[in-house]
């Protein structure tokens, strides 16, 4: 019985590598930090967007996943002397005010194409497995008109993977094989890097957006050990789509969703709905098809910083092992110059 539960648990972790660096991180909040999802969003914002991420899976459970993240991007030039239409008009009672600023040759009413940069780090962890993105950021943001963009992004960097073979623990004797199988996983410590690429598509506007993106497209192959295994990394697609509906003069509704998939894994999604009062604090709660559901909350401080907060619950059948997930993002706004709402908070 010993022997078959060593041979089962060596042909797991033999197989881990594969399944693993297939696996992508996931956030209940991705709209805070849509750009590690899709690179066009850089730049999309009036200022520069700094956020930092955390989330602790299964509270409570030895080598449940966490996952950290650092993110930041803005606009590759000021934009002060730029006319914004984000929300504002319904700031002030005459709109004439707008059409006058669409004519004075002293703004820039969103006819020139825009640059945004930035960047990510994330560090997943799940038991024995680690993996690190790091990531470099650019996107155009291209006028389709006064209100409309359509933004163009691309994110270069690095994927690096690795086992804590130290982190096993075998009862009773073990094998040839077994040993062969640790020896393997221990010549992982180290890490094994790859450099990749993702794309992206942004369509926005003031009360919506609307994106596509593909991540690691260069398709690496798999390694274990010292060897190559005949596959492949598989590509992600990613479907995004938000909305920003004002109800009078002080709340704002958000829904949104967020779709992937790839040739390895299911079709997954997410749909959230969050409630904003001004610029100051949110509610929302979201559901995601492989039976989680959330609770979130956000709050804005001197509109230059916010805290945001999910709880993830499993439902069904998955309620014993989804269970008490917390997600924590700090956000900070700089150089920001406009008075307008964002669209990532």
């Amino acid at each position: 019985m010993i022997m078959k539960k060593l041979y089962l648990l060596s042909l797991l972790l033999a197989v881990a590598p594969l399944c693993y660096g297939q696996q992508p991180f996931r956030f209940s909040q991705y709209f805070q930090n849509l750009i590690t999802v899709n690179p066009a969003v850089a730049g999309i914002e009036d200022f520069t967007d700094l956020k930092v991420g955390y989330r602790q899976q299964w509270t409570g459970l030895a080598g449940s996943p966490q996952t950290f993240y650092l993110s930041v991007h803005g606009p590759l030039a000021s934009k002060s002397s730029e006319f914004t239409y984000q929300n504002n008009a319904l700031r002030i009672s005459d709109p004439s005010v707008f059409d006058q600023a669409e004519n004075s040759s002293v703004v820039d009413t969103g006819t020139r194409m825009r640059h945004g940069i930035g960047g990510y780090v994330v560090n997943d962890q799940q038991g024995i497995f680690q993996q690190t993105h790091a990531f470099a950021t650019y996107a155009a943001h291209l006028p389709l008109g006064a209100r409309t963009r359509l933004a163009l992004g691309v994110s270069a960097g690095l994927n690096n993977r690795r086992i804590d073979a130290n982190g096993i623990t075998l009862s009773g004797q073990t094998t040839a094989t077994d040993d062969a199988v640790i020896n393997r996983l221990l010549s992982q410590s180290g890490g094994l890097s790859s450099v990749d690429l993702n794309l992206g598509l942004l369509l926005y506007a003031e009360n919506y957006y609307l994106g596509y993106s593909a991540d690691r497209i260069l398709r690496n192959p798999i390694t274990v050990g010292v060897d190559t295994a005949d596959v492949r990394q598989s590509v992600y697609h990613y479907g995004l789509v938000g909305g920003r509906f004002r109800l009078g003069e002080s709340f704002m509704l958000l829904p949104g969703a967020f779709v992937g998939v790839s040739s390895v894994l299911p079709l997954t999604y997410d749909l959230n709905l969050r409630l904003r009062y001004r610029e100051v604090v949110w509610v929302g709660a979201s559901y995601r098809n492989s039976g989680t559901v959330a609770a979130m909350l956000g709050l804005n401080i001197d509109n230059r910083f916010n805290l945001n907060y999910a709880y993830d619950y499993g439902v069904g059948a998955v309620s014993d092992f989804r269970s008490g997930t917390h997600e924590i993002v700090l956000g900070f706004t700089l150089f920001k110059q406009q008075d307008s709402n964002p669209y990532l908070w």
